[in-house]
Formats: C-alpha cells, structure tokens, sequence
C-alpha cells in the first residue's frame, strides 16, 4: 500500500470517526432538549393544578364556578386559561411531530381525564372562545369534552379526584 492510499485510508477513518462522534453527540442533546422539555410541562401542570381549589379537581365534587366570588372565580378562570394554553401546546407539538408518540400518549390520556373535571367543562364552556384562532384545538377539545359527557351519562366509573389528570410523564 503506497503513502498516498495510507493517508486516503486514515482520512476517511477521521472522518467516519467525527461524523460518528457527531452523531453521538447530537442525539444526546436531543436526549437532554426532550428531557429538559418535559420537565418544564411537568413543572407548568403542577403549578397550574397547585393554584385550583381542592374541590376544583374532584371529579365528583359539587364545584360550580359561577358560585365562586369574583377574585377566586378570576383565579380559577386564570389557571383554566393557563392549563389550555399548555394543552394547545402541546397539541401543536404533536401535530408538528416534536414530541414522540409515548410522550402524546400519556398528555392525551391526562387531559382526556382533566376534562372530565366539572371545574374544566365550566371554564372551558367560558374561555372557548379564546381559543379561536386554533379551530383544531377547539375542535380537539370540543372532542374530549363531548366524550367525557357520554362516559359520564352512561354511568362509566371515574376515579373520585383529579390526581390523575394530565400529569406529564406519568404511565
């Protein structure tokens, strides 16, 4: 083998190697980007569920919106807005292919389970028209809601609270 086929071979070994330690590293970041994200989801839904009453996140509870006095309504009504916001999100990172089918899967089974919520059916009743300007979110929405509306009349059991709802990464 001749110098020239000697460096020829070890060029194309560098590069293979680099091109393959760049790989590696690309999809590490990609790795910590997922984990990064699904952790600040994670941390917006506690918050969001943290500032309902109790009573807000019961499925069977006698919660009703309009009883509430105006602050507490409008704080309700806030955290509601704040919970379609992550939910639009995260439908759209679906839609546009950014989150893995496992990641989706487990956000839609919890916000099927947070419509359900007497608490989230009044307020979306309310701030569904603020939502507009994105009709498949609407509609994606109107969908869940109208489910969770047949199970309940059709007496399908429930779990009692909420704590199951929409907590991202739970299995």
């Amino acid at each position: 083998m001749s110098a020239d086929q000697l460096i020829a071979l070890a060029t194309f070994g560098l590069v293979f190697a680099t091109l393959l330690l760049v790989w590696v590293t690309l999809r590490g970041i990609r790795s910590q980007l997922w984990v990064m994200t699904f952790s600040e989801y994670t941390r917006r839904y506690s918050e969001i569920m943290e500032a309902l009453p109790f009573e807000a996140r019961r499925r069977r509870g006698n919660f009703d919106l309009a009883a509430l006095p105006a602050p507490v309504r409008e704080r309700v009504l806030g955290a509601m807005r704040k919970y379609l916001n992550l939910c639009s999100e995260e439908l759209y990172l679906h839609r546009k292919g950014r989150i893995d089918r496992e990641a989706w899967s487990i956000w839609r089974i919890g916000i099927g389970d947070t419509v359900c919520l007497p608490c989230f059916q009044q307020a979306w009743t309310l701030l569904r028209p603020e939502y507009d300007y994105y009709p498949e979110f609407c509609a994606f929405m109107d969908s869940l809601v109208g489910e969770s509306r047949l199970s309940d009349a059709a007496g399908m059991q429930q779990p009692e609270s909420g704590s199951k709802a929409h907590v991202p990464g739970r299995a």
